[in-house]
């Protein structure tokens, strides 16, 4: 999951950082790796690279520490791996000991990389391609494959996905005689009907990792193909006036207006009717509200269709290793369909693998409409160095959901904010 968007990051142990891409090259800086090549350590006085040691291991593994059960969980995979000892080091600050590390040109033999980094990492050239040696690609899901390709060549195996849908409340919805919304303006009538002096109809942040499947959805984008700004095509302006009408009409909210920290939250408190959120949500509302009855759907279809944002994660394995056929075999191997079955049984991140789809749902009831997406949805990725105009779209759709701003000042404002970055 190379994303550096970081949308939940407490929630999501750094499962959803979002943002990167592109081609040519790059250096340190441009990375935000310069402090690491300038050998600066951490506030306590130490090298976050130093946190690496494989031991007598044959092999070690970089990832950042999640949820307990999942750790556990990749432990047990490992563990079974029959090409040698694996050392797994879970940090607590990947982002630092990777970026030391690589610096070093010491890196984990493999490390996670959350999609947003992906091309940064690949222009770096600090990433070896080992499409060539994963056994039956064509079994990873097409929007995963793509993420983690460059000119059509896969880099990297998907460790695994989440993926936005709409999760709605079955005894509201059921006490207005209401369905789950199918279209946009289904939605736009149930979130109506729902809103009372008690809740909203619908909660969202406001942000482009949520917002933006209405651009989406119109049939427009942020970018281009060539990289350039579409923001103020007639696709992604109708995307944009949607989401204005939204908020103006008075039926969808965002979490900070209800006291809440993130959409999750609103919609476990019973504050609003309906969410768009991906499966993380499903431990939040397990382990933090399980007296809500919740359901989900499909993301509403707009005139361009329904398609999600998919967040991911790849193993990647270091171009500088001590031996890239090895780490390229242990990538593969845990990336078998029995093998991210294990891993995913007790939290719901999906496995990556179309073979492993009957099952999981299976494990996990009432999951279907996260995987109905899965086939076409949108990568969570941008090109490198679009940060800064990431900050300023977000900052933008606050705006207007705040309603301090129109659609059309949106995007002007986001174009010109593209134009700064990508030229």
């Amino acid at each position: 999951m190379k994303t550096t968007l970081r949308v939940l990051a407490s929630m999501l142990a750094l499962s959803l950082v979002l943002v990167a891409c592109g081609n040519g090259d790059v250096d340190l800086e441009d990375l935000g790796m310069e402090d690491a090549a300038n050998g600066d350590t951490d506030e306590d006085g130490e090298d976050p690279a130093d946190e690496l040691d494989a031991g007598d291991a044959d092999l070690l593994l970089l990832g950042w520490s999640a949820s307990p059960a999942e750790n556990e969980a990749l432990q047990g995979v490992l563990d079974g791996y029959p090409g040698g000892d694996v050392a797994l080091t879970l940090s607590s600050d990947f982002e630092a000991t990777l970026r030391a590390s690589l610096a070093a040109g010491d890196p984990a033999d493999v490390f996670y990389v959350d999609s947003s980094q992906f091309l940064n990492l690949h222009r770096e050239g600090v990433l070896a391609s080992v499409g060539d040696q994963l056994d039956d690609v064509d079994d990873f899901y097409e929007p995963l494959r793509e993420t983690f390709s460059v000119d059509g060549e896969l880099y990297c195996p998907p460790k695994d996905f989440s993926i936005l849908a709409l999760q709605y409340n079955v005894s509201m919805l059921d006490e207005a005689g209401l369905e789950p919304p199918t279209t946009w303006e289904e939605l736009a009538e149930a979130a109506e009907a729902l809103t009372t002096d008690e809740h909203v109809g619908l909660v969202v942040a406001p942000e482009l990792a949520r917002l933006g499947v209405f651009i989406n959805g119109a049939g427009g984008s942020v970018l281009a193909d060539d990289e350039t700004s579409n923001i103020t095509s007639p696709e992604s302006m109708e995307g944009l006036e949607f989401i204005e009408r939204m908020f103006a009409e008075g039926w969808a909210d965002i979490p900070s207006n209800l006291d809440a920290g993130w959409a999750g939250e609103a919609f476990g408190q019973e504050r609003a009717a309906m969410t768009i959120e991906g499966n993380w949500i499903i431990g939040a509302m397990s382990g933090e509200f399980p007296e809500v009855e919740y359901g989900a759907a499909p993301l509403p279809e707009g005139p361009g269709g329904n398609p999600a944002y998919v967040f991911t994660v790849c193993y990647g394995v270091a171009a500088d290793g001590d031996d890239v056929d090895a780490a390229a075999d242990l990538a593969n191997y845990i990336t078998q369909r029995d093998q991210m079955l294990d891993f995913t049984r007790d939290f719901p991140v999906i496995p990556s693998r179309a073979s492993a789809r009957d099952e999981w749902v299976e494990n996990n009831p009432g999951t279907e409409a996260y995987l109905e997406a899965a086939d076409t949805a949108i990568g969570w990725q941008f090109p490198a160095g679009f940060t800064p105009a990431l900050d300023e779209i977000n900052s933008v759709l606050q705006g207007l959901a705040e309603g301090s701003i129109d659609a059309d000042t949106a995007a002007e404002r986001i174009d010109a904010a593209i134009g700064d970055v990508l030229g």
